[in-house]
């Protein structure tokens, strides 16, 4: 038995075949087809649709073989890609290439062979629609133009397969645009919307004179207030909604989190100080965490700001370790108010988003912890929250 050579263009061969995604997918109707037809233009009982991956050949469709592939040294395909024309062997036991080959001493006991390659338009051969039999015979000059032919159908469906499969990704795609533009209406209508009518109509109270100066003073703080909570929703639904849009990959890297937090906290220095709060950066120095540092900070941010919103006099506290599986677990714990259970299981709905005033009767959209949840998600991470009322909040990351 002679082992056949391996293409000049082995490695750009192999991508190809690897860009269609055929390898190992499910038998498919139309090719199951195109063998059969194959079999009865040329008259034999067996004939395949064959691929030939780095160390094998397998059958995307088979008609008359039980076997779903060989080893890549004892097929016959493998000789046939080495060339553009139809290759064919009339009687193996006259082929020292083949007389000695186990499919030719053992089942399926071939005697015959021919088979055309399936050519990329780049020009490479990805493995061939071929037709056994187990005694000696001819092909015509019009059954190996019929093969020909069917080869050529048969890239046109591969073609059209992944063509298919790309479109219907533009298609996920485009819904999923279609979810975002719906959803960020949604929420500039209702959560944007809300506040500056407020707003307004406090600002028509004051220029009418229909306030008194303590009424007039009283308002300028909930108006700033709003203010707050409209720009920090702002600001989440601009970092969420450019992810969305964008679709861009995370791209993860090492991230000193002790850094990043430290970071963080320089941004909180002032509300802390307002509301007596201590801000604790208890990750190791030199920590270091695999992650998208964009989504880390958005994260960071918003799970500091809720804690802060929720405590008064007390401590915020990131920690940081690995666990046994050495994946990085981050808390973000408060001494603050806590929360009921009953609380605790709407933070992360969507569809029923609802803030809970602060310890200074803040305001916010509920929508922080929605996007952190999505966030962790696109991450590969989870979230965990334990929580008891009057005994704080910890939220544990595992990344």
């Amino acid at each position: 038995m002679i082992v056949a050579a391996t293409p000049a263009n082995e490695t750009d061969r192999l991508q190809e075949l690897y860009r269609l995604e055929l390898l190992d997918t499910p038998y498919e109707k139309e090719f199951d087809d195109l063998v059969q037809l194959a079999s009865q233009i040329c008259s034999t009982p067996m004939s395949l649709i064959t691929l030939i991956d780095r160390d094998r050949q397998w059958f995307k469709a088979r008609r008359g073989l039980d076997m779903p592939g060989t080893p890549r040294d004892i097929s016959f395909c493998s000789h046939a890609i080495l060339g553009n024309r139809c290759f064919v062997v009339n009687d193996t036991q006259s082929d020292e290439r083949f007389v000695d080959n186990p499919l030719v001493t053992g089942d399926p006991h071939l005697r015959f062979y021919a088979g055309v390659p399936l050519t990329t338009k780049s020009g490479h051969n990805l493995g061939t629609i071929c037709i056994l039999d187990t005694v000696p015979r001819q092909l015509s000059t019009q059954q190996e133009q019929a093969l020909g032919m069917l080869s050529d159908l048969a890239m046109k469906l591969f073609e059209g397969r992944i063509q298919n499969k790309l479109l219907n990704q533009k298609q996920q795609r485009l819904e999923e645009l279609s979810h975002t533009q719906t959803r960020i209406i949604s929420i500039v209508s209702h959560d944007v919307r809300n506040p500056l009518g407020s707003l307004r109509s406090m600002l028509d109270m004051m220029e009418a004179g229909m306030l008194e100066p303590d009424e007039t003073a009283e308002l300028i703080t909930v108006g700033k207030r709003q203010v707050d909570s409209t720009t920090e929703m702002l600001n989440n639904l601009v970092d969420w909604g450019s992810v969305q849009l964008q679709n861009r990959p995370t791209e993860k890297r090492p991230i000193n989190l002790h850094n990043l937090v430290t970071s963080k906290f320089a941004k909180f220095q002032v509300a802390a100080r307002l509301k007596a709060n201590q801000l604790v950066n208890d990750v190791p120095a030199g920590f270091t965490v695999e992650s998208d540092e964009n989504a880390l900070r958005f994260v960071l941010r918003n799970l500091v700001s809720n804690a802060m919103k929720f405590t008064e006099g007390g401590r915020i506290t990131v920690s940081a370790c690995h666990d046994e599986a050495g994946r990085a677990c981050i808390r973000v714990a408060d001494t603050g108010v806590g929360m009921t259970g009953e609380v605790r299981g709407r933070l992360f709905d969507a569809n029923h988003r609802q803030s809970t005033p602060g310890t200074q009767r803040e305001k916010g959209s509920g929508l922080g912890l929605v996007l952190v949840k999505e966030y962790l998600e696109k991450l590969g991470g989870t979230l965990d929250v334990r929580s008891e009322p009057g005994r704080g909040t910890t939220v544990e990351l595992t990344l």
